[in-house]
């Protein structure tokens, strides 16, 4: 038995998850992960290190499968559909049952167990880094506080690995929803007394649309740790009027790095991931993550590395405290006529317009300027005789420099957001 699994088992009888009205304890899932335990022992070489994809589901037995692959020392590939992890090498499928599908031996060599974790690429191909799955386990042992909370992020994410071993490492309890909208949360949050809850700014943004401030009691939340992307400073405003007595931390990590510590200053969505020149550092701008100790490689070959620092991709500032705001992604600058664009800096001018709720700003080619600046809009339906695109750009005519003033303006009745709970 591992040292996660040793630690957890003092829980016994107390509720480790809940779905629905069927709830799981520690020792049920303990007695669960050891059968799985014994399955791989009895139809695997453990001698032999190979990888396993296993199905991600926001379910008990899924994460079962992972301790029982940490304990045997072997490494989990999480996957939504099979086409997802096409371009990996591995050896073993874990749904409804053990399918070897590779006889032979897995490439990569660890001392312990692993995982292999997916994200989006800069070719259109994911990025495919391995972790050391038994010093991720190992880093929550020494959380103390003890938490209620609901699986928001999608169970393959690191984010959502991370939760669930965040909250069951103190003895704490995971409800699993049926579905991932934001009413159907909401609802669980106000049922079950949720004190915690991980997610996105879009998903926050979700929650603040569909009215369910008004629709359900939310004041059982103590803490929300928002991250994944960038939070609006007009939407945490309104968030913390409507949650006073909530604590907002932003919440930052990457695929590459997982989740750090971070330092938030009350009030603002100034952060700081760490220690400056331990934790992190700024060059060029840009932010650069100490790798983690659980790090062992970059399978694709796209990550930019620096020694022992990892490029993130963000830009950022400084402010008189030192602590520092993401201002935008580095491959998402638009490039006008050799003049760049970051789009959240025009997404919170257009933000403050009242009656706008939500608005995405990309580029899109352009024969003459070679990009131009496009919005996509959202504006509440009282408002939409009012907002029309001249209205937006004069607003914006006021605060912006005109090469970032939106050239082309649509309206939608929504923005689309994906299975991660971030906007497309």
């Amino acid at each position: 038995m591992t040292k996660f699994l040793e630690h957890i088992s003092k829980y016994k009888t107390k509720p480790a998850f809940v779905k629905g009205d069927e709830t799981v304890s520690y020792s049920q899932f303990i007695s669960q992960v050891e059968s799985y335990i014994h399955l791989l022992t009895a139809q695997l070489d453990t001698n032999t290190k190979v990888v396993i994809a296993v199905k991600a589901e926001p379910s008990y037995i899924y994460y079962a499968k992972l301790l029982a692959i940490d304990a045997c020392k072997q490494i989990a590939l999480p996957y939504v559909s099979l086409e997802d992890i096409s371009s990996i090498q591995y050896e073993v499928v874990f749904d409804t049952e053990l399918v070897v599908v590779n006889t032979n031996e897995t490439q990569y060599k660890l001392p312990g167990s692993g995982i292999i974790l997916l994200s989006s690429g800069i070719t259109g191909k994911p990025k495919a880094i391995l972790h050391r799955l038994d010093i991720l386990t190992e880093k929550y042992i020494k959380l103390n506080a003890s938490f209620k909370s609901i699986l928001v992020f999608s169970p393959e994410h690191i984010s959502g690995i991370e939760t669930v071993l965040s909250i069951i490492a103190p003895g704490g309890t995971i409800y699993f929803p049926e579905n991932r909208d934001a009413l159907t949360i909401a609802e669980n949050i106000s049922k079950n007394q949720v004190n915690l809850l991980a997610c996105t700014p879009t998903f926050l943004k979700l929650i603040y649309l569909t009215h369910a401030f008004e629709l359900y009691d939310l004041s059982s939340l103590q803490i929300i740790n928002y991250g994944a992307e960038r939070m609006d400073k007009q939407l945490l405003k309104t968030l913390q009027q409507k949650l006073p007595n909530t604590q907002f931390y932003q919440a930052f990590g990457t695929t590459e790095t997982t989740n750090i510590r971070t330092y938030t200053l009350a009030d603002t969505d100034f952060f700081k991931p760490g220690v400056e020149g331990q934790d992190y550092i700024i060059k060029y701008g840009q932010l650069f993550l100490k790798l983690s100790q659980s790090f062992v490689t970059d399978l694709s070959n796209q990550m930019d590395i620096e020694g022992e620092w990892y490029a993130t991709g963000d830009l950022v500032e400084t402010n008189e405290l030192g602590y520092i705001r993401i201002t935008a992604r580095k491959n998402e600058l638009i490039n006008v006529g050799g003049e760049k664009v970051s789009p959240h800096e025009v997404e919170h001018v257009i933000l403050e317009i009242p009656g706008v709720v939500d608005v995405k700003v990309v580029s899109e080619q352009n024969l003459i300027m070679g990009q131009i600046v496009k919005a996509t809009i959202v504006v509440e339906e009282r408002f939409k005789a009012t907002i029309s695109k001249k209205y937006i750009r004069d607003f914006c005519k006021l605060q912006i420099a005109d090469y970032k003033i939106p050239q082309k303006i649509e309206f939608a009745e929504k923005l689309v957001f994906n299975n991660r709970m971030k906007r497309t």
